[in-house]
């Protein structure tokens, strides 16, 4: 198990070692020289993947996109600030991870991960890749998604989601556009911040057993037929998370269960602004279904959810029906900026005073500040 290098300033090919004094010049190249349990640290810069190849000896090519038939393989910012390391590609494909067996899985965190243009169905990471039978299991944390399309399609069912913004920029052409699709259960997703995505925002309609607890999800600002916040299927756990339609979004559904279930769990959600059929669907029948508010209870509370949703400030307003009011039995350890929640936390991926002091929500307004659709973020 080795610790590899990127840096802007390195340079690929077989004579490179890709070790701290001398590392490789993209992630992409990486790729094709570590080995399973390897770990990739990223230096800070912008990459901009293409397909490339050396003459040699010996000859060398590689795709444009970062292929990982490895297991247990880490990708990693080396400076731990996701602003700073930004990996993109211009069409299909930024991360292509092979399926997992067991606990193996793949990890990425603190990047930046970007589409700069689209064309027929694309993905920022696609976790399919070999017989279709299984999927990639991943470990996500503290990263910012800039996708077209898809963000993230397929998942393995140990997948972890952390502490990542999702927002879905001009472009792309899919007649089916969602931040995180997947059809296995047991994902887990935690503290996430979702901006901008039509039809769904996280579709887990096949999969069983998915726990989302402390998201925030906005809906997108032109509203196509079908749309929904969430839309999950049996055994799911849904938490302290709040599905806000802007009033020209015009959702379909807040949150919806593809069926009335009674292994699902739904306790201490807020699903306000503008909705065409239902603030919640497919919720009547769950082992437990508490405290779940719409536009009626917002209203009558007199006050804003969040501290300002014109300008993008989607921590919980501290006279509001969010602020302390999540379920303490199950909610993450820290927010989306890693400040520690309340105790009960707030509803939402933002906590608000921060408990440990620091973490405002500046980081979330400079990390989603490029590229956004009709966004409310100014900066």
């Amino acid at each position: 198990m080795a610790t590899y290098y990127v840096r802007t300033t390195g340079t690929d090919g077989a004579a490179v070692s890709g070790d701290t004094d001398n590392p490789w010049a993209t992630p992409n190249y990486a790729a094709t020289r570590i080995s399973s349990g390897d770990t990739v640290k990223i230096g800070d810069g912008t990459y901009t993947l293409v397909a490339g190849s050396l003459p040699g000896p010996p000859s060398e090519s590689w795709q444009a996109k970062i292929i990982v038939p490895q297991t247990n393989t880490v990708w990693e910012g080396e400076s731990g600030d996701k602003t700073k390391v930004i990996v993109q590609r211009s069409g299909d494909m930024v991360f292509e991870l092979y399926e997992t067996s067991g606990t193996d899985k793949t990890t990425i965190k603190n990047l930046t991960l970007k589409q700069t243009s689209a064309g027929g169905t694309t993905y920022v990471i696609y976790g399919a890749q070999g017989s279709g039978t299984t999927m990639a299991n991943v470990e996500i944390s503290d990263c910012d998604f800039h996708a077209m399309e898809y963000a993230i399609y397929y998942m393995g069912p140990l997948s972890k989601i952390e502490r990542c913004t999702f927002t879905r920029t001009a472009g792309g052409s899919a007649g089916q556009i969602y931040a995180l699709r997947f059809t296995q259960g047991g994902v887990d997703i935690d503290s996430c911040l979702f901006y901008g995505w039509y039809d769904i925002a996280i579709n887990g309609t096949v999969g069983t057993g998915v726990t989302i607890r402390n998201c925030t999800i906005v809906g997108h600002p032109s509203s196509q037929d079908d749309d929904e916040g969430i839309k999950v299927g049996t055994g799911a756990t849904i938490y302290n998370t709040i599905v806000y339609s802007d009033p020209s979004a015009e959702l379909d559904y807040g949150i919806q269960f593809s069926s009335a279930d009674a292994s699902n769990t739904i306790k201490n959600c807020i699903a306000f602004g503008t909705y065409q059929n239902a603030e919640y669907a497919g919720t009547g029948a769950p082992t437990v279904s508490a405290q779940l508010e719409g536009q009626t209870e917002v209203t009558a509370s007199g006050q804003p959810v969040f501290v300002d949703q014109a300008s993008g400030d989607y921590r919980p307003h501290e006279d509001g029906i969010a602020y302390q009011r999540g379920d303490a039995t199950s909610y993450p350890a820290t927010d989306l900026n890693g400040v520690a929640f309340n105790d009960p936390p707030s509803i939402g991926c933002l906590e608000n005073p921060p408990a440990g002091g620091g973490g405002t929500t500046n980081s979330v307004l400079k990390s989603m500040g490029g590229g956004l659709l009709n966004s409310p973020f100014t900066l």
